[in-house]
């Protein structure tokens, strides 16, 4: 119990033999404003909270002033460590409203709370309550004092020590936080015993919205990965080792990333609960390889297959009956198309691997795309006769020049007239319009067919993506269109035609030609 005597001026003079006398004395001007160090007093005395706040009334520690919190009970320090879960120093009194009440809350505070950093550092009026050995032997503490030995100074030092304490290991877990968030794998960390979680990286918070130093109760580990069979936790946490296995991560958006999941078991020691650590790789980029894959195959299957197929039958027939076959023409005219598409379907997946491989040349100058518009439209009038489609030319400008690729640029209105002519009903019309603006000029492709699908015109520029009324081809023109169009400086983009149909355009900035670089009329390409 404390005295009612004079305040003691010595520094080593009993902390709580005493009772401050009240008179209030200038604070020392206040350092750098950092954030205060928290300290809770946890006694049921009262006159130990005020002597501790009397001695530490003008302590800086570490170039920081020292705030206290107050508990008078065991369940009252739980309730203001889960609502400070930034606290350094607990000052705990073994003996409290029932015997050993602050060292039964211990286990709490590390395993329940989960505040390894915290030190832990119990008083006690009554040695024989809570003995040195065994305090420390059996519960994890920091360090233990005797409140009969402590002095002021004696409180000062064995603050200061716990607070250097609470601020290596602090530094030490934010470095490693930081490690953890400057990777780009997904991290989670989870409590085996509830399977709580109870950290999350950077790259797992752009999913799940999980705060650090937030309530671990509120988002159990079995909500982030809905799919995953607990038996295989269950067996990582048994086995101490490591197991990996694909499931989704359920975000909170309701949407599912595909992830492959690393879970390894850390061991408890000293200090630090058991936790299992789940590091989740994003899978979606290689799923969409492996569907693109799938479609390759497809697609040698079929666009292969049967041009080749052709060109085999047409000319087994040739050469083993060479006399005997009417219609030799017609065969070889068959075979001659066949081959035509397999150059094509060669020429697109050169293209490909040249973009992929970031080799795509382009051979910029300057050019009058109202030239090189109706010299496409002339190349492809063949295809359009034979499907019984006229195409039309709407030119809003004499000229329009750009710095293009010309033979690309060429490749690319090629592509979209034939797809047009594809799938223009017979009798119908494709109109190739050019307009031109301020920043640059347009060339769209429109037909008056069926259109694109609603729920295809996401996929409409990605590789081997065919609509189920695709009429032929490899399904990889646009995405080439999509690769030529961006090397070159433009875009291009698809809209809804009026009445049915569907349009597509490109676009590129217009210039003026230089001295000496202008334009040929005639050919469209610079002399």
């Amino acid at each position: 119990m404390m005295s009612n005597g004079p305040v003691p001026t010595g520094a080593d003079e009993l902390l709580f033999s005493y009772t401050p006398d009240g008179k209030k004395e200038e604070a020392p001007a206040e350092p750098a404003a950092l954030a205060a160090w928290k300290v809770l007093v946890a006694d049921d005395e009262a006159q130990v909270h005020a002597a501790t706040a009397y001695a530490l009334r003008h302590a800086t520690i570490c170039d920081r002033r020292v705030e206290l919190l107050h508990a008078y009970s065991a369940a009252e320090a739980l309730d203001v460590l889960n609502q400070h879960p930034d606290v350094a120093v607990v000052l705990l009194d073994a003996v409290m409203e029932a015997p050993q009440a602050g060292l039964s809350i211990v286990p709490r505070i590390r395993e329940e709370l989960r505040m390894r950093e915290v030190r832990i550092v119990l008083r006690t009026g009554q040695p024989g309550m809570a003995p040195e050995m065994n305090a420390i032997r059996d519960y994890d503490i920091d360090d233990y004092r005797s409140k009969a030995d402590l002095t002021q100074s004696g409180l000062y030092a064995a603050l200061t020590s716990a607070i250097r304490g609470f601020r290596q290991q602090r530094e030490g877990l934010e470095l490693y936080r930081h490690v953890l968030d400057c990777t780009n794998e997904i991290v989670f960390m989870f409590d085996p015993a509830d399977f709580r979680l109870i950290y999350a990286n950077h790259g797992a918070t752009r999913h799940v919205a999980w705060r650090r130093g937030a309530d671990p109760v509120e988002r159990m580990f079995g909500g982030v990965f809905p799919a995953l069979p607990r038996e295989v936790l269950q067996s990582a946490i048994r086995s101490g080792g490591t197991e990996v296995v694909e499931t989704d991560l359920l975000c909170d958006d309701g949407n599912r990333l595909p992830v492959e999941v690393r879970l390894e078991s850390i061991p408890q020691r000293p200090g630090v609960g058991a936790t299992v650590l789940a590091v989740a790789r994003d899978l979606s980029a290689r799923r969409r390889a492996d569907a693109e894959k799938r479609d390759f195959l497809s697609l040698v299957s079929h666009e292969l297959r049967t041009p080749l197929a052709s060109v085999y039958g047409a000319l087994d027939l040739l050469v083993n009956h060479p006399l005997e076959i009417d219609g030799a023409a017609d065969l070889l005219s068959s075979a001659y198309d066949s081959c035509g598409s397999l150059l094509r379907l060669a020429d697109d997946m050169l293209d490909v691997a040249k973009i992929d491989a970031n080799r795509m040349a382009f051979r910029f100058q300057f050019v009058d795309i109202a030239v090189l518009v109706p010299e496409a439209v002339e190349a492809l009038m063949p295809l359009a006769a034979s499907k019984g489609v006229e195409l039309k030319t709407s030119l809003a400008q004499a000229s329009a020049v750009a710095s293009v690729d010309a033979d690309r640029f060429v490749q690319v209105l090629n592509n979209l007239l034939a797809n047009a002519i594809r799938h223009a009903p017979p009798a119908t019309t494709v109109e190739v319009q050019l307009r031109t603006d301020l920043y640059g000029v347009s060339v769209s492709v429109v037909d008056h067919g069926a259109g694109v699908p609603e729920s295809f015109e996401p996929r409409l520029f990605e590789r081997f993506a065919r609509g189920e009324d695709s009429k032929g081809g490899s399904g990889l023109g646009l995405s080439i269109c999509e690769s030529l169009c961006d090397g070159m400086g433009g875009r291009i983009w698809h809209d809804r035609t009026e009445g049915g149909g569907a349009t597509f355009s490109v676009w590129f900035p217009v210039v003026e030609a230089a001295n000496g670089n202008a334009p040929n009329p005639a050919s469209g390409r610079a002399a």
